[in-house]
């Protein structure tokens, strides 16, 4: 494999389940390399004088006895020099053609979108052929109008309308999926197969990114910290992609009012919200924590479906 990852998905039951009967020195050795052969992409050296300096009181041939013992019990494989993992294998190989199917596609969709431009273009400022004289003469103001149709003034709104039409960044719906707890590339997750990331769910990233201001880091990091709050409270992903929507509107709505409260036309007296027009990460966590704390007390039937104190939603719509 040529590429390592930074990060790999963890799936904490298999991983439970896979330890289950190792001993200490089994366990340590299984972790570390692990992790070193998804950082090494799909495979690492299996030089144990190497690995056992990760480990402070397990020496070289203690840990090559402990490779040999994982070996024979299917946690890890050897191929020749190389110890590999199935699963560590399959993503590795995953990632790699993922990486190679974009910079094809990358390739593929600049040439062909060159060459429609230019045919597009050849004939845009073209004047229309008249058979009278006294015609094209007539019509000669509404020519130099067509001629200016495509043009943008430097201080008009064009760098915006730009801005609309770019692309998302190749790998935006990567990212998101990332932060939902979703496979990158599948959109797969949990043990239901719920799929994230189709069409549909993109155009609206989208329209959160174009409509609502937001750039596709603010997008990414306000999601993470929604999926953190769900997973510490046990409340695991949302049913549906609207739910992040009615965490950005909120969070829109309030840059808004922080945006009108710093405003120099505020009258004076008036109090202006201290802060900046980005949130704080620790009150986006706390919101998103109580959020998923009411849910899950709703779920369990502790409280009644309906306004509650308890939920910040309730708290806002004051």
């Amino acid at each position: 494999m040529k590429h390592g990852s930074d990060w790999y998905k963890r799936y904490p039951n298999d991983h439970l389940g896979g330890i289950q009967g190792l001993s200490v020195k089994e366990h340590a050795v299984y972790s570390i390399v692990l992790d070193l052969i998804y950082s090494h992409g799909g495979s690492v050296n299996d030089d144990p004088g190497w690995i056992s300096g990760w480990i402070k009181d397990l020496g070289p041939s203690a840990t090559r006895n402990t490779i040999n013992s994982l070996v024979a019990r299917g946690k890890l494989d050897r191929e020749g020099d190389q110890l590999t993992q199935k699963r560590a294998t399959i993503e590795a190989k995953t990632k790699e053609d993922l990486s190679e199917t974009r910079q094809g596609a990358g390739k593929k969709g600049g040439i062909s979108s060159g060459v429609s431009r230019q045919e597009s273009q050849k004939n845009r400022y073209l004047s229309e052929a008249y058979a009278c004289p006294r015609e094209e003469e007539r019509r000669g103001g509404k020519r130099k109008g067509e001629e200016r149709r495509g043009e943008v003034d430097d201080d008009d709104d064009g760098g915006r309308v730009h801005a609309r039409e770019a692309d998302q960044s190749p790998d935006f719906r990567e990212r998101l999926l990332v932060a939902i707890g979703a496979d990158p590339v599948s959109g797969m997750i949990g043990p239901t197969g719920k799929r994230f990331g189709t069409g549909h769910e993109m155009a609206r990233a989208q329209k959160w990114r174009d409509n609502f201001g937001f750039t596709e880091d603010e997008i990414v990091q306000e999601i993470a910290i929604i999926t953190e709050a769900r997973d510490a409270n046990g409340t695991g992903p949302p049913g549906s992609w609207a739910y992040y929507e009615s965490a950005l509107t909120r969070l829109k709505t309030e840059r808004a009012i922080a945006a009108m409260d710093t405003s120099p036309d505020t009258p004076q007296g008036t109090p202006r919200a201290n802060r900046s027009n980005s949130r704080p990460l620790a009150d986006n966590r706390e919101f998103h924590r109580a959020h998923a704390e009411y849910e899950r007390r709703l779920a369990a039937g502790e409280i009644d479906r309906g306004p509650d104190p308890s939920d910040p939603w309730a708290r806002i719509s004051e």
